[in-house]
């Protein structure tokens, strides 16, 4: 830890600001702004919020949580090539989240105390906001790398998760423009990346994922993975509880947003379906809902 630069020798080695929001415990008593917030909100604006998640953790622990909660949220596309195993392809490309969530966390201003890292679900974009300004001309921007945070940034080189040749925003503008979506920086007091969502492009470009490489098993409406695993976990049938317990989401999420809209797809059912308020009613799978992941071999829906 010392040659990684972690502790310092102060009257016997003490942690860094580094060392702590790497290796700390508790580390919000100590860095209270170090944590990191996703929202997912309905709509366009920030009125309607139907999940929130605080993760007040280590630096890689904040990044690895924040990703699974966009990966939680965004849409899945099914393709299957020259008649190969599908491959799942997410709405926004995973490796531009991965790039702007570890761009918000290596190189945001720690010193800045009003305020965390903030990432946001709209139904036309996501946003991950960062406290701090660039450390140059922004004419430089996308074409050099400078750490804020030599220490935090040297770790997560060290753990293969960054580069130091300045070539991130490089490979986010391509791999966006390959789906067809738009991405803006915004460069102030502090740094925003805006991702747009497919439903933003597809009224002048036409639905994104309306390709004949679509696999027999995608379904008309496009499926989060919250759920896609809400339908793997009824192939038996489940009770409400038991969903909200194994998402371990906000219940009136579930209850109110998830569960109707599956219902009304058809892709989950009722046992009691004159009495959809008893309390011995359970969920259970359709054919259409095996058919919308793959669940079972068969013909389009």
């Amino acid at each position: 830890m010392i040659n990684l630069g972690l502790p310092e020798d102060r009257a016997g080695y003490r942690l860094t600001n580094a060392g702590v929001l790497l290796f700390g415990k508790s580390i919000e008593h100590h860095i209270r702004h170090s944590f990191v917030t996703c929202v997912l909100y309905r709509g366009t604006t920030k009125t309607k919020i139907l999940d929130r998640k605080d993760f007040k953790s280590d630096l890689l622990s904040n990044y690895q949580d924040a990703f699974r909660f966009l990966q939680q949220h965004l849409r899945l596309e099914y393709i299957i090539e020259d008649g190969g195993p599908r491959k799942e392809v997410s709405e926004i490309p995973l490796e531009v989240l991965r790039e702007a969530l570890l761009n918000a966390i290596v190189h945001r201003d720690y010193y800045e105390e009003g305020a965390g890292i903030l990432v946001e679900i709209y139904d036309d974009r996501v946003e991950i906001t960062d406290p701090g300004r660039l450390l140059f001309d922004k004419s430089k921007f996308g074409k050099l790398s400078v750490a804020r945070n030599p220490v935090i940034f040297d770790i997560f080189h060290r753990l293969g998760l960054t580069e130091r040749i300045g070539s991130g925003i490089g490979r986010m503008r391509e791999a966006m423009a390959a789906q067809g979506l738009e991405i803006e920086f915004d460069p102030g007091d502090f740094f925003i990346v805006t991702l747009a969502r497919p439903e933003a492009t597809s009224k002048e470009a036409g639905p994104p994922y309306a390709t004949p490489q679509v696999t027999p098993y995608a379904t008309p409406q496009a499926l989060s993975e919250v759920e896609l695993k809400i339908l793997r976990f009824c192939e038996a049938a489940r009770s409400r509880s038991e969903i909200i317990t194994f998402t371990k989401m906000n219940p009136d999420y579930i209850r109110k947003e998830i569960l109707p809209k599956l219902i009304q797809k058809g892709f989950l059912g009722l046992t009691i379906p004159d009495k959809p308020r008893s309390p011995y009613q359970k969920y259970v799978l359709t054919k259409a809902g095996k058919n919308s992941f793959g669940g079972r071999k068969g013909g389009r829906t």
